[in-house]
């Protein structure tokens, strides 16, 4: 369970540090940091839920990291479109 949110925010991490800050303009190491704190709270209150049933757990992962992150124009960067 921890390696696997380990994995996870080691991905959210990179993939933050590449994307650009929402229309709201948070500073980026003020979203990493709350969104951090958001899911690290998540987990420990419902460890046991999330040990049980992994898709939950993506579930979650999907609905509060990938909203901060824009894969489409990354991937345009990346591939220089």
């Amino acid at each position: 369970m921890l390696r696997i949110f380990l994995r996870c925010s080691y991905a959210f991490l990179f993939l933050l540090a590449f994307s650009s800050a929402r229309a709201s303009d948070i500073p980026p190491d003020v979203l990493v940091k709350n969104t951090t704190m958001e899911v690290t709270g998540i987990l420990k209150r419902d460890k046991a839920t999330f040990a049980q049933a992994k898709q939950k757990l993506y579930s979650m992962i999907d609905a509060k990291v990938l909203p901060h992150l824009d894969f489409a124009q990354r991937t345009q960067l990346a591939f220089g479109r």
